[in-house]
């Protein structure tokens, strides 16, 4: 197993109930832990799935041959600041960094598909040092919607109740192009 961590250039975890209380699946991640491999976490669910997988990994990944929980959720969160107090703030699935939520429905598993070729490839010794819209280009993921212009301005509402809708907000404005970012405004609503 860890020959195998050692040839690859990325290592990608799919998460799943149950992944740290593996042996192997232990061995692997300390290896590309050891051998300071990327690491991308791709999961199923919602963000309640990022908490499940967290504290999993803290139970489970307490040997002698590990560098302890902290370091281990620092990989997997892709967050060199991260710590143990921070998992009742784990990052929104929207995040441009950290685990990648698997969404498996028509044009949304082609994004998300772009999103893992788009992490793999800026590990890679080729693309490295690359522009995101430089990558960007490169990937064509087939079933994927095409960038257009916006042809009238585009109001997202964000319901302060709901937590994390203004991250997915910032998230898509930031998307949207410099000569179009007037075209686009974040309004709250507190009414429910």
């Amino acid at each position: 197993l860890e020959e195998s961590v050692d040839q690859s250039a990325v290592f990608v975890i799919f998460y799943s109930k149950g992944y740290f209380k593996s042996e192997n699946c232990r061995r692997e991640l300390y290896a590309a832990i050891n051998l300071s491999k990327p690491i991308v976490v791709v999961y199923k669910g919602d963000s309640s799935v990022l908490n499940e997988m967290a504290l999993e990994c803290i139970s489970s990944c307490n040997g002698v041959d590990v560098a302890g929980p902290d370091l281990l959720l620092q990989r997997l969160f892709n967050n060199d600041e991260f710590n143990l107090q921070m998992i009742s703030s784990l990052p929104s699935p929207s995040s441009r960094y950290g685990p990648i939520e698997w969404l498996d429905e028509a044009s949304f598993s082609a994004a998300t598909l772009s999103l893992i070729y788009h992490r793999i490839l800026s590990n890679l010794p080729h693309y490295k040092g690359r522009s995101s819209e430089e990558l960007l280009k490169d990937i064509v993921v087939p079933n994927e919607l095409e960038s257009s212009t916006l042809q009238a301005p585009i109001n997202l509402l964000v319901c302060v109740s709901n937590k994390g809708s203004l991250d997915v907000a910032e998230d898509l404005k930031s998307l949207v192009p410099e000569d179009s970012s007037d075209m686009t405004a974040i309004h709250f609503d507190a009414a429910i």
